[in-house]
């Protein structure tokens, strides 16, 4: 095989394992990302429910003397 052909294959072969180790990063990326966003949501959730939890036993405790 000449010496030219053989470094066309050889950069050809690193443009290719490039690409991959690139894409694979991107995918890694936005599957973490999508993670954390789904962590973030919930976590406000339980928060939301922690203070309507919070509120009721406070409610309960000290009933308005209005009503």
């Amino acid at each position: 095989m000449e010496a030219e052909t053989l470094a066309g294959l050889f950069g050809l072969g690193g443009a290719v394992v490039g690409a991959v180790v690139s894409s694979s990063a991107v995918v890694w990326q936005q599957r973490r990302n999508a993670r954390e966003a789904e962590r973030t949501h919930l976590l406000g959730i339980a928060e939301a429910a922690a203070n309507e939890v919070i509120q009721i036993s406070y409610a309960l405790q000290f009933p308005c003397p209005h009503e």
